[in-house]
């Protein structure tokens, strides 16, 4: 256990040295995703000529920082943007083309429902599955190439595909409205084709929230049953109409999504269990991290949302 402070003793204040360096880094992805690779390329320049102009200056560690993680951050965020404008993809979905895509879906399909003021809440009946493209065909052209798309289809038939998951979809091609990496939108018509099975460990988190979806339905009414694994896992496939609008007309989404401060939420009740019941705490708490990472899907997001939510427990 850490040894806890006087309370005499004087506070420190906070170490900011590098939150100029982490601002800088976002501040070139922002910029590199928004304007392209050209400003993207001007930015790592400047920045490496400022950290070259202030090498021997007293305030030098602090701008060097600065200007390296804005450097590194325009040299990652400028070759990822070359390779979108210049992905096969582009051309076709600026024209509407017809395509065929072969994709690895990347997260679960998250339905779509009506937003229009006044309008009652439905049932969805599309879904936008996040999806990285392996290779497609448009026309007479075949390539292979990555890059991130957007499915929007029909919910009865891909609403149950689960991450990691390939699959073949025809549809038709749009431009990505979306400020980020999404290379385009691919309107599906029609189920998916040449299903592929998922990976086990996706499959062993589909099937925990598939239980805790289950276990709700039988004992809550169906709006808290749909809620109640969107507020533990962050699974909202489940929430009635009704549920969603109301979350979005109170700004309170972020409640339904995986984060540290929930991980770290969720970890409380079991830490103060194990001091009353003198079980190994270091034990019980790994076995229950590992069990809400897995089923709140074991990828990038949710590993950093999970080590964030440890923090508490950093003496065990």
């Amino acid at each position: 256990m850490r040894s806890q402070a006087h309370p005499d003793e004087p506070r420190r204040p906070p170490d900011l040295r590098l939150v100029p360096a982490a601002l800088a880094a976002w501040a070139v992805v922002l910029l590199g995703i928004g304007l392209g690779p050209a400003a993207g390329l001007c930015v790592t320049l400047l920045a490496a000529l400022a950290a070259f102009a202030t090498r021997r200056r007293p305030w030098a560690p602090v701008v060097l920082a600065a200007a390296g993680s804005a450097a590194a951050a325009g040299l990652v965020v400028t070759a990822h943007t070359l390779l979108l404008v210049q992905h096969p993809l582009r051309e076709p979905a600026e024209r509407g083309a017809a395509a065929t895509l072969r994709v690895a879906v990347r997260d679960d399909p998250r339905p779509v429902r009506a937003s229009a003021y006044g309008a009652t809440p439905a049932a969805a009946s599309q879904v936008v599955v996040p999806a990285v493209v392996e290779h497609g065909e448009v026309g007479d052209g075949r390539w292979s190439a990555g890059g991130r798309v957007l499915l929007i289809a029909p919910v009865a038939d891909w609403a149950g595909l689960l991450p990691g998951q390939a699959v073949t979809a025809d549809g038709l091609l749009a431009p990505a409205a979306r400020g980020d990496l999404t290379v385009a939108v691919l309107r599906v018509r029609g189920p998916p084709r040449a299903v592929a099975p998922p990976p086990w460990w996706q499959d062993a988190a589909g099937g925990l929230r598939s239980g805790l979806r289950d276990a709700a339905a039988v004992v809550l009414p169906p709006a808290q049953a749909g809620l109640l694994p969107g507020l533990a896992v962050g699974d909202t496939s489940g929430l009635t109409a009704e549920v969603d609008a109301d979350f979005r007309a109170a700004g309170l989404t972020h409640l339904l999504a995986v984060s540290g401060e929930k991980a770290r939420q969720t970890h409380v009740l079991p830490d103060h269990m194990m001091r009353a019941t003198g079980e190994d705490r270091a034990t019980t708490f790994w076995g229950s991290r590992g069990r809400r990472f897995k089923s709140c899907r074991p990828d990038g997001r949710r590993a950093a949302s999970s080590v964030t939510g440890m923090s508490p427990f950093r003496s065990v």
